[in-house]
């Protein structure tokens, strides 16, 4: 009897239906042992990872501080003094423009360098638990069982956990409430109350994450279409349509979306960033997607390079049991996904997954579909150049129909013991996600500049200006460090990095590089040199004499007397040409780069600007008569003007309509013998960028790609 009052009093626990109330508090309840199990007090309460980051953790925060501390503008998410002086959108950050508005509201009374991304992620765990199994308590599962394992499965969904390092990511309960939404508005006579959540859940998207937004509004779409076909819940649809529409039309234009200058413009990696059809199948260790191995064929789920980011929609080996078990009830009730309540979501589903694989449609690394889109789709598609994130919304629905089928199997025991197998699989599975995370949170990135140091440095100043800027490809390394710095001083920041450039990223790389040439630095301004670029400086004396090294960096004010910044060391002078070589590549003339230059990449670098310049040193003026160099000019259409000089002597000039390689002898004169520098100049008439002529999102304004260059003996 002892026995059989425990398996009843068990049984009761377990599949007793819950009221609301009880249900949600079963759910956070297993949501925040589970987070808590991975993250630690101090993560949530004094983050590093995001304050003290680089890379987008860095660039997530940077745009939060900046925004935060600013005075309030229109539009709302503007800050001023980002990519100053023309500003930037916070939502180009991926800050989670949402968040930081409430923070924004709260700065009074914060540290004034206080991170909320721990709380954040936090609150994302729970609302994802939260969202799946509210989702299974409207399909009618409302006991213990069905809230602790949708919260498990929730929070264990792979790509879900691996989007740390951009919060905004993070947000995926967003569409799991856009997919409960819809099957609220396809139950119920009278939707007109979730068609008014749905919006407010689309205004929510809109300011965290726009991808969840477009996502959000195709549900929503879907749920609008179900009831035109259903008579008794298409009255007054227009109206709510209608003034749907006009909220989300009015919070993008508060919120910037709409501005009277286009905030970004083009962007490109649509097809390269998309969904391999294996991807569902295919797991995720370290950002290597593992090949699959079927008889004796290997397949490799990332045909791209970037399929392994955009693409990653692996479900769980856990996922697959619970499908495969299920398999007869859903089966036997497969008519139900053609009746009017689901073919709208199906087909919105259907319209999802073609954008997530793209236009060039890949099965492991084999191209099996492959077409062209217009130019305006194209440009359209591009801006949600990751398009594999879109199937998100077709696994969460694998996901659901997974879990619910599974909750109806009888007998109870047979359904308890699969879901306890499908939770162990899954959890096992993800272990080394949650490994990760754990080392990536307690992991302190280490900084290369002392705060204490430079903070007087950079508050004594209006501007810090890095050349070249970080949108121009300069800086990478320091750039959330020095912005960081320059935030709490309250000091505004030249350079933006952001996932989105606008048309003024360009013109401030022209802009900043040709003032410096022409005019010498600026009062107030605190410029920091790459290595690189900073011989131009150190040719020219009545710039070298304002300049100081400081741990490492090379950093240029007006103020360097003042400041008590020491001198520079003497100048070594540009490397010497190797006396074994007259052919270098790119890679052999990086150590002659001066101003003007981005980064070496593949076969060439790219000059910068109107002005690029490179320096080395002969052994003797007998050494050479001449320099060869072979260059890709980035003509546009109408065609561009190159002018390469030596030593100042007049140069040769040429107009390209095309990108075709050119090599051009010049003559080496005016060499000194007693100092046997030599110094070749780029001048390009008009540098435009990739962004500017519509054909990615780079906004590099390019003048030449130097292949390689040779001496004439």
């Amino acid at each position: 009897m002892a026995t059989n009052f425990r398996h009843v009093n068990l049984s009761g626990l377990a599949f007793s239906e819950l009221r609301p109330v009880r249900f949600l508090a079963v759910v956070i309840a297993t949501a925040g042992v589970y987070f808590f199990s991975i993250f630690d007090l101090s993560f949530v309460l004094n983050e590093h990872l995001y304050r003290l980051g680089h890379g987008d953790t860095g660039l997530n925060f940077l745009g939060f501080l900046y925004f935060v501390r600013d005075e309030w503008r229109f539009p709302l998410f503007e800050t001023g003094n980002l990519g100053y002086p023309y500003g930037t959108n916070i939502i180009l950050t991926d800050s989670t423009p949402l968040l930081a508005l409430i923070f924004k509201s709260l700065a009074p009374v914060l540290p004034k360098d206080f991170d909320p991304f721990g709380l954040w992620i936090l609150l994302c765990y729970l609302l994802i638990a939260h969202a799946f199994s509210a989702l299974l308590f409207h399909f009618g599962h409302r006991h213990m069982l069905a809230a602790v394992a949708g919260a498990l499965f929730a929070m264990m969904t792979p790509y879900f956990t691996v989007l740390l390092e951009i919060a905004s990511l993070e947000a995926q309960f967003l569409i799991l409430y856009a997919i409960l939404l819809y099957f609220r508005v396809a139950d119920t006579d009278n939707p007109q109350r979730a068609l008014a959540w749905f919006t407010l859940l689309l205004v929510a998207a809109l300011l965290i994450n726009f991808y969840f937004f477009a996502m959000a509004f195709t549900l929503y779409c879907c749920a609008a279409v179900n009831m035109v076909f259903r008579s008794g819940a298409r009255r007054h649809l227009g109206a709510y349509v209608a003034l749907t529409i006009a909220v989300l039309m009015g919070a993008m234009f508060v919120a910037g979306y709409l501005p009277r200058r286009v905030p970004w413009t083009g962007s490109s990696g649509y097809g390269h960033f998309s969904m391999n059809l294996l991807a569902p199948f295919a797991s995720n260790n370290s950002h290597n997607l593992k090949a699959i191995r079927i008889l004796d064929l290997v397949l490799k789920p990332d045909a791209t390079g970037g399929q392994y980011e955009g693409g990653f929609n692996y479900w769980g080996v856990g996922i697959f049991l619970l499908l495969c078990a299920s398999a007869p009830v859903w089966l036997r009730r497969r008519r139900e996904l053609f009746n009017l309540r689901l073919w709208p979501l199906l087909l919105g589903l259907l319209g999802l997954t073609a954008f997530a694989v793209s236009n060039e449609v890949y099965f492991g690394q084999y191209l099996l579909l492959s077409y062209q889109l217009p130019a305006t789709l194209l440009s359209i598609a591009n801006q949600f150049h990751s398009s594999g994130r879109f199937f998100w919304v077709v696994s969460y629905c694998v996901m659901a129909l997974a879990v619910s089928q599974t909750l109806r199997l009888r007998p109870r025991w047979l359904m308890a013991a699969l879901l306890l197998c499908g939770v162990v699989l899954q959890f096992k599975e993800t272990q080394f996600i949650r490994d990760a995370l754990q080392n990536r949170t307690r992991l302190v990135e280490p900084q290369s500049l002392t705060e204490v140091r430079w903070q007087p440095i950079v508050a004594a100043h209006r501007l810090v200006a890095l050349v070249p800027p970080a949108q121009c490809g300069g800086f990478r390394d320091i750039y959330s460090e020095i912005g960081r710095i320059s935030a709490l001083s309250n000091v505004a920041l030249h350079s933006v990095w952001a996932g989105r450039f606008g048309p003024s990223a360009p013109e401030s790389c022209r802009t900043l590089q040709r003032d410096i040439l022409e005019h010498g630095f600026s009062s107030g301004v605190l410029y920091l040199f790459e290595p690189r670029g900073f011989q131009s400086i150190r040719r020219r004396p009545e710039l070298e004499h304002s300049c100081a090294e400081l741990e490492g960096r090379y950093v240029c004010t007006l103020q360097r007397t003042s400041l008590s910044l020491p001198p520079l060391p003497p100048d070594p002078g540009p490397a010497p040409w190797p006396p074994d070589k007259n052919r270098l590549d790119a890679l052999g003339l990086k150590p002659f780069l001066g101003m003007g230059w981005s980064s070496v990449e593949g076969t060439g670098v790219w000059s910068l600007g109107n002005r690029s310049e490179l320096y080395f040193r002969l052994s003797s003026c007998m050494d050479a008569t001449g320099l060869e160099v072979s260059f890709v000019p980035f003509a546009p259409p109408e065609g561009q003007k190159v002018t390469v000089s030596v030593n100042g002597r007049a140069g040769e000039s040429r107009r390209y309509r095309e990108r075709q390689p050119e090599s051009l002898i010049l003559p080496i004169q005016l060499c000194d013998q007693n100092d046997p520098l030599v110094t070749v100049s780029f001048q390009v008439e008009e540098a435009p960028s990739p962004l500017e002529v519509g054909e990615s999102g780079d906004a590099r304004p390019l003048g030449v790609l130097l292949l390689e260059a040779e001496l004439v003996r």
